[in-house]
C-alpha cells in the first residue's frame, strides 16, 4: 500500500518537473532535427539535374508501374502511365509548375485582346470534339480502361451529373448557399416526367390484383412530351421557391439541414404516395423520345447505350455553360459575389438579399429538373430509393473537387467524380478505396480545386480570410 496520495503536478519537488520539461524539449529537438533532416534530403532531390531527375523518375515511373500492374491493375500500359506521373511529378514537379506559370503568362497575354471572338471558338470545338467521344472505340483499338471510359451510357451519365453541378454551383459556388436536399429537385424533374408520359398511370394499374391494364396501354411518345421539359423545369422552380422563401434567411449549417431535411421529406413523399408515385415500386415503362424531321424520318432515342442520349444532355450543359456566363457577367452575378463574400454588407449596400438568394435557388432548381427529366427518359423507370441523400454529397463533391464558382470546374469536378469509380471497375474490391483517396488528395494539394475561380484562388494564394461584422467591431 502507498503512504499517501501521489503528489499533484503543482506537488512535485521543482528538480522533478524541471526534469520532465527537460525530457520533453529534448523530444521536441530530436523531432526537429529530424524534420530538418527530411526536408534537407527532400531538397536535394528535387535540386537534381533535369536530366538526372528525368531518368530517376523514368526507372522508379516504371518500377512503380510494374508493382501496380501486378498488385491491382490488369492493363501494363495504364499502371506504368500512373507510375510514371507519380514519380515524375515529385522530381519535376516545381519546375513544369513554374514552366506552366510562364506559358499560361503568355497565353494570357496573348488571348485577352481576341477573347471576344476566340473563347466562343474554342468552346464550339471543345463541344464539337466531345460529341465525338463516342466513336473513340469504333476508330481505335483502345484499353479496356477507356473503353469504360466512353461508352455512351457513361458519357451520359457525365453529361449529366455536369448539368446538375453546374445547377448546384450557382448556389454553392456563386450565391455562398450550402444545399444538402439538391437531389429532391432531380427526383421532382423526374417524377414530373414518368407522370406526365401517363407511365405512372400504367404501372399503377400493372401494381393492380388483378393488372387493370395490358400491353396495349402501355404508353408512347407524343410530339407534345418534348414540353415536359418545361413542365419539370418550372415545377421544380416553383419547388424551389416554396423552399426558398421561407427559409433562405437562414445561413451556413442551419441552412443545410434545412435543405438536407427537405430533400428527406421529397423522398419520403414519393415513396408513401402511392396513388400518383405508386410508392416504392416506383414507375416503370416511361417512353423513349423521339422526333419526326420535316421529311418524315423518325429519329428515336433507343436503350441506355444510345449515343443520342449523351448528345441531348451535352446539348443542355452547353446551353447552360452559355446561360450562366451570362449570369456571371451581369448584375445579378455581382450581387451573389457580394452576398457570398459579405451578406450584411451587401443588404446595406442595398443588394435585394432574399431575392437574389431566391434567384440562385431557382436556377440551381430547375437545372435539376431538366436533368431529373432527361435521367427518366433514358433510364425507362424512376424509384424513391434512386435519390437518396448521397447523391447530394456526391454533387457538392463535384462541386468541390472542381473549385467553388467555377464553371469549368463544375463540369471537370463532374467528370473525375463519374470517371474514376468507372475506370476501376476492373478493380471492384478497390475502386471506391482509390476515389476516396484521391479527394482526399486533391482536397490536401487544392483545396481551391482543380480549376478554381480567380476570387478563391486569390484567396487562397494570399490568405485572405473573411472576417465576421462582429469581430470587425471588435478588433
Amino acid at each position: 500500500m502507498s503512504d499517501g496520495p501521489t503528489p499533484t503536478r503543482e506537488q512535485r519537488p521543482a528538480g522533478e518537473r524541471s526534469r520532465s520539461l527537460s525530457r520533453r524539449q529534448e523530444w521536441r529537438r530530436r523531432r526537429q532535427v529530424i524534420r530538418e533532416g527530411l526536408a534537407a534530403r527532400w531538397a536535394r532531390v528535387r535540386s537534381l539535374d533535369t536530366v538526372v531527375a528525368s531518368i530517376l523518375a523514368a526507372v522508379l515511373g516504371i518500377g512503380t508501374g510494374v508493382v501496380l500492374y501486378e498488385a491491382y491493375l490488369s492493363s501494363l500500359t495504364f499502371a506504368v502511365v500512373i507510375g510514371l506521373a507519380i514519380t515524375v511529378w515529385i522530381f519535376l514537379g516545381k519546375r513544369l509548375r513554374v514552366g506552366g506559370q510562364q506559358l499560361n503568362a503568355q497565353w494570357t497575354e496573348w488571348s485577352q485582346p481576341r477573347r471576344k471572338w476566340l473563347f466562343p471558338l474554342l468552346g464550339v470545338l471543345l463541344a464539337v470534339a466531345l460529341g465525338f467521344l463516342p466513336f473513340i472505340n469504333d476508330l481505335f483499338n483502345v484499353p479496356e480502361w477507356l473503353f469504360l471510359a466512353t461508352n455512351s451510357a457513361v458519357l451520359f451519365k457525365v453529361a449529366l451529373f455536369a448539368l446538375f453541378a453546374l445547377g448546384l454551383n450557382v448556389v454553392v459556388g456563386f450565391a455562398g448557399l450550402l444545399d444538402l436536399g439538391y437531389v429532391a429537385f432531380w427526383a421532382i424533374g423526374a417524377y414530373t416526367a414518368g407522370i406526365l408520359t401517363g407511365a405512372a398511370k400504367y404501372s399503377l394499374g400493372l401494381n393492380q390484383h388483378p393488372p387493370t391494364v395490358t400491353a396495349a396501354d402501355k404508353p408512347v411518345w407524343n410530339e407534345w412530351m418534348w414540353l415536359i421539359l418545361f413542365a419539370a423545369l418550372a415545377v421544380a422552380v416553383i419547388a424551389g421557391v416554396l423552399l426558398g422563401s421561407p427559409t433562405l434567411r437562414l445561413r451556413g449549417d442551419y441552412l443545410a439541414i434545412v435543405t438536407l431535411g427537405f430533400g428527406e421529406i421529397v423522398r419520403i413523399t414519393l415513396n408513401n404516395l402511392d396513388s400518383i408515385t405508386v410508392g416504392p415500386r416506383g414507375i416503370s415503362s416511361i417512353p423513349h423520345p423521339q422526333i419526326t424531321l420535316p421529311g418524315g424520318k423518325t429519329i428515336v432515342w433507343g436503350t441506355l447505350t444510345d449515343d443520342k442520349y449523351y448528345w441531348l444532355a451535352l446539348t443542355f450543359v452547353v446551353l447552360w455553360v452559355v446561360a450562366i456566363r451570362m449570369l456571371d457577367n451581369s448584375r445579378i452575378g455581382r450581387a451573389w459575389v457580394a452576398i457570398r463574400e459579405d451578406e450584411v454588407a451587401a443588404a446595406a449596400m442595398g443588394v435585394p438579399v432574399v431575392r437574389m438568394k431566391l434567384a440562385a435557388f431557382a436556377i440551381g432548381a430547375c437545372t435539376a429538373g431538366v436533368g431529373g427529366t432527361l435521367y427518366a427518359w433514358q433510364i425507362n423507370s424512376i424509384a424513391p430509393s434512386q435519390f437518396q441523400l448521397i447523391q447530394s454529397i456526391l454533387i457538392l463533391a463535384m462541386v468541390v473537387i472542381g473549385g467553388m464558382g467555377s464553371i469549368s470546374g463544375a463540369i471537370v469536378g463532374a467528370a473525375i467524380v463519374t470517371l474514376i469509380p468507372e475506370v476501376f471497375r476492373g478493380i471492384t474490391a478497390y475502386r471506391y478505396f482509390i476515389f476516396g483517396v484521391g479527394i482526399i488528395i486533391v482536397m490536401i494539394f487544392r483545396p481551391q480545386g482543380l480549376i478554381p475561380s480567380k476570387r478563391r484562388k486569390a484567396e487562397l494564394r494570399q490568405g485572405t480570410a473573411d472576417v465576421d461584422l462582429y469581430d470587425a467591431m471588435r478588433s
